[in-house]
């Protein structure tokens, strides 16, 4: 969410700030992602405010990746980077040049990009190589659509990804392909994903709040009439702390899943 800068503000003093879209914790520095055409990616130290903006990241920085190793690996509209630390530089990678929506590593070390209309890629960490997963239109097992908002990996280790169009599918690492989740539930358009402790996703949407159970195949979904401030949200717009606090146009909706009946409680909003 962005907020006006204050006097210390590395966006200055004038009462502007860019429409953030994603940040990144890397040790002292915190990485912060906006539509800005000059200052797209910005560098700021997290203790002294002090900053530095990356032409070499290109414009309209979507999402930000730093690995477990720590790479840092951005996602823009003219395809994927690369942090060089040596250099201080960001450097394309040739296997994506198509616009970048979000970035994830997996708990194997895999890198997965999921792209604006370009399908799915995967970097396969053991073969140091990347594979392109694409919807076909005859082929059930083959990726949900190509238009891919994120990806997801649940605690049982399972990826699953989000789509505008084919709704939600899980990839199936052992026959290398993907099981569809578009008939099980109300809407072919899915945002973001969380898990509760219960092991239930909780997925925003453009027409509400997602609860499903991917065992048992039920779903419910929250609207407006339950308490939310808005049926449609954000793109990036899920994030679990504390207490889950999902994100819409107009302010964020907080719950804690486990103590929240949804047949006789609203949606807490703030």
């Amino acid at each position: 969410m962005s907020r006006s800068p204050t006097r210390s503000s590395p966006y200055g003093t004038t009462g502007y700030c860019p429409a953030t879209f994603t940040v990144c914790c890397d040790g002292d520095f915190l990485w912060v992602g906006t539509y800005e055409q000059t200052r797209s990616l910005v560098r700021i130290h997290r203790r002294t405010l002090a900053s530095k903006s990356y032409p070499s990241a290109g414009k309209e920085i979507y999402t930000i990746c730093r690995t477990s190793g720590g790479e840092l690996w951005i996602g823009t509209t003219s395809g994927l980077k690369r942090y060089d630390r040596a250099t201080d530089r960001f450097v394309g990678d040739s296997a994506i040049r198509s616009h970048v929506y979000h970035i994830r590593e997996d708990s194997s070390g895999n890198i997965w990009a999921a792209t604006y209309s370009d399908g799915l890629y995967k970097y396969d960490a053991m073969k140091d190589a990347w594979r392109h997963y694409l919807y076909a239109e005859r082929d059930t097992a083959s990726l949900a659509a190509n238009k891919v908002l994120s990806v997801f990996e649940d605690r049982r280790n399972r990826i699953w990804l989000t789509t505008e169009g084919g709704g939600l599918c899980r990839y199936d690492s052992e026959a290398d392909s993907f099981v569809r989740y578009k008939s099980r539930l109300p809407f072919d358009t899915c945002y973001r994903i969380e898990e509760d402790a219960q092991g239930v996703f909780w997925i925003t949407s453009n027409k509400g709040l997602i609860r499903f159970d991917a065992e048992a195949l039920s779903y419910y979904v929250f609207t407006t009439d339950d308490g939310l401030l808005n049926n449609q949200f954000n793109y990036s717009s899920l994030c679990k702390t504390d207490a889950s606090t999902p994100e819409g146009p107009t302010g964020s909706s907080r719950s804690t899943p486990q103590s929240w009946n949804p047949t006789t409680d609203d949606f807490p909003s703030y």
